[in-house]
C-alpha cells in the first residue's frame, strides 16, 4: 500500500468524523437530536461508514469484488451526506448565535427540520444527476485545424474514473452513447480509470464496439498513476484505443499529441515534453493533456488545439465556485489563449463522491470550423 494514500485515508478518516461531531452538536442543540436511541445509532452509522468507506477503498486497490465495490458506493454517498449536513449544520450554529446574543427567537427546531430534508434530497439529486450524462455540442474556431477537420465529428471524454463506483455498465452506457453520434475520432483526456483493481480487459472490451475511421485517442491522467497495477492495466488496454502519452502520431494531417500529467508540473516541463515528442511547430496539432492549467505555456509554442479535463468543474456545490479561481478560464468550457484553443470538460465520471451538484457528466461532440 502506497503509504502516501495511507495517510490521506486516515486523515480523511478523522476528517470525517470532526465533521460527524460538530454536525451532530450543532443538531443536537437544535433539538432535532434529541433521542437516546437516535443518538446511538447515528454515532455508530458514523462509525461504522466511514471505516467501510476507507476500508473498502484500502482492499479495492488490491482486490477486486462486486461487493467491496457496492460497499464503497454506498458509504461514499454517506460521504456526500455528511457533507451537506455539515454546511447545514453550519447555518443552525449561525442561528443558535443569533438568538443567544440578539434574542431573535427564531425558530431553530422547524428550519433544522426542513434543512434536513433538503440535505437528502439534495443529495439524491447528485447522485441521480452524475449519472445523467449530457451530450454537449461546441464549436472550435480554428484556422489551422478547419482545413482537415471541418465536417468531421470529434467525441471527446474524460474523467470517466472506472473502478469501484463507475463499473462496466456505466461504460457500457457511455459507450452507446458515443456510438450513436457516429464520431469520425474519439479523444480520452485522462483518468481512464480510477485506481483501484477491476477487470481491465473485461470492462474496456465495450471500446471495440466503436470503430470510428480516425480511431480512439488516449492520453493518461493522475488517477491512472494511482493504480497498483498500473503495467497490468496498460498491457490490457484493448488494440482500438492508442495510448498517446508522451508520443506523437499523425492522423488526418495533423500531429496528435499525449502529454502526460505530472503533479506541480511547470510550464517550462509541459514545453519540454511537448518538444520532446517531435512536436513541429509547422504542422497543425492536437495535444491531449489531462490537466489543462499550462495551456497557456502551449499556446506559446503555437499548439492549434489544446483537449483536457481533470477539473471537474468542481463536480460539487461549492466546489464549483473554487474551481475558477484556481483554473481560471482554463477551468471549463471553451477559450483562445493566442491563436491555441482549448477545451476543457467536467467529465463523465465522478471521483470521490458519487455525486453532482451544480456541474453536469458531459460527453463532448466538438465541430472545428
Amino acid at each position: 500500500m502506497n503509504i502516501r494514500f495511507l495517510i490521506i485515508a486516515i486523515v480523511l478518516f478523522f476528517i470525517i468524523l470532526v465533521s460527524e461531531y460538530l454536525a451532530y452538536a450543532s443538531l443536537h442543540h437544535a433539538e432535532i437530536i434529541n433521542s437516546k436511541n437516535l443518538e446511538v445509532i447515528l454515532m455508530i452509522i458514523g462509525i461504522v461508514l466511514p471505516i467501510i468507506f476507507i476500508s473498502s477503498m484500502i482492499y479495492g486497490y488490491k482486490h477486486y469484488s462486486l461487493f467491496n465495490s457496492w460497499l464503497n458506493t454506498i458509504s461514499s454517498v454517506w460521504l456526500g451526506l455528511v457533507l451537506y449536513i455539515f454546511i447545514a449544520s453550519l447555518l443552525v450554529f449561525v442561528l443558535i448565535m443569533l438568538n443567544y446574543y440578539f434574542d431573535l427567537q427564531i425558530p431553530i427546531n422547524i428550519i433544522s427540520g426542513i434543512l434536513i430534508v433538503f440535505v437528502v434530497l439534495f443529495t439524491a439529486y447528485g447522485v441521480t444527476n452524475s449519472m445523467n450524462i449530457k451530450i454537449m455540442k461546441w464549436d472550435i474556431n480554428s484556422e489551422k485545424l478547419a482545413k482537415d477537420w471541418s465536417g468531421k465529428k470529434i467525441v471527446m471524454i474524460s474523467d470517466i474514473h472506472l473502478g469501484l463506483v463507475k463499473r462496466q455498465l456505466y461504460l457500457k452506457k457511455i459507450v452507446s452513447i458515443i456510438k450513436k453520434e457516429n464520431p469520425d475520432v474519439v479523444f480520452i483526456a485522462g483518468d481512464l480509470i480510477d485506481g483501484p483493481i477491476f477487470p481491465y480487459k473485461e470492462w474496456l472490451k465495450e471500446f471495440s464496439y466503436i470503430n470510428p475511421p480516425l480511431g480512439i485517442l488516449y492520453v493518461e491522467g493522475n488517477h491512472e498513476q494511482y493504480s497498483q497495477e498500473y503495467e497490468k492495466f496498460k498491457s490490457e488496454i484493448p488494440e482500438s484505443i492508442t495510448n498517446l502519452t508522451n508520443k506523437r502520431i499523425i492522423v488526418n494531417n495533423t500531429q496528435i499529441i499525449g502529454i502526460d500529467y505530472t503533479e506541480e508540473q511547470s510550464k517550462e516541463e509541459t514545453t519540454q515534453k511537448l518538444n520532446g515528442t517531435g512536436y513541429d511547430k509547422n504542422i497543425p496539432s492536437i495535444v491531449l493533456m489531462h490537466d489543462p492549467k499550462n495551456v497557456d505555456a502551449l499556446s506559446q509554442d503555437g499548439v492549434s488545439l489544446v483537449i483536457s479535463g481533470h477539473t471537474h468543474e468542481g463536480q460539487l456545490f461549492p466546489f464549483n465556485y473554487l474551481i475558477p479561481l484556481i483554473y481560471g478560464k482554463y477551468s471549463h468550457g471553451v477559450t483562445y489563449t493566442n491563436k491555441t484553443a482549448s477545451v476543457t470538460s467536467s467529465g463523465v465520471g465522478t471521483a470521490l463522491i458519487p455525486m453532482r451538484i451544480g456541474t453536469k457528466p458531459e460527453i463532448l461532440v466538438l465541430n472545428i470550423k
